[in-house]
């Protein structure tokens, strides 16, 4: 059976007739995030897993994908969920990305 992706040292099963090969989950080092369809101040896409703040705010945000929509969440403050991220747009406040939950 062919490799195609170099995965052999990741075979998990194999069937005694060598006709099925089941893999692990193929992300050595990259992690997937769901785009929320907004961008930012820098024109940058803003993803699930975003850590955001508000030009001229004091708090951030973490973005998170939770009941089918996008919502932010205080980061690193016990007050829980401010409410969809599409709020921020719709108040026409101003989003910077500054980090994600995966790199900070």
């Amino acid at each position: 059976m062919a490799d195609p992706f170099g995965l052999r040292e990741n075979l998990m099963w194999r069937s005694k007739h060598e006709t099925a090969v089941t893999y692990k989950a193929l992300m050595p080092e990259d992690i997937v995030m769901q785009f929320t369809g907004l961008k930012e101040k820098n024109g940058e896409d803003i993803y699930e897993g975003d850590i955001i703040s508000l030009i001229g705010a004091t708090y951030t945000y973490v973005v998170k994908f939770e009941d089918y929509k996008f919502v932010c969440d205080h980061h690193n403050k016990p007050f829980g969920r401010w409410g969809d991220i599409y709020k921020f747009k719709e108040l026409n406040f101003e989003i910077e990305i500054i980090g994600n939950i995966y790199q900070s």
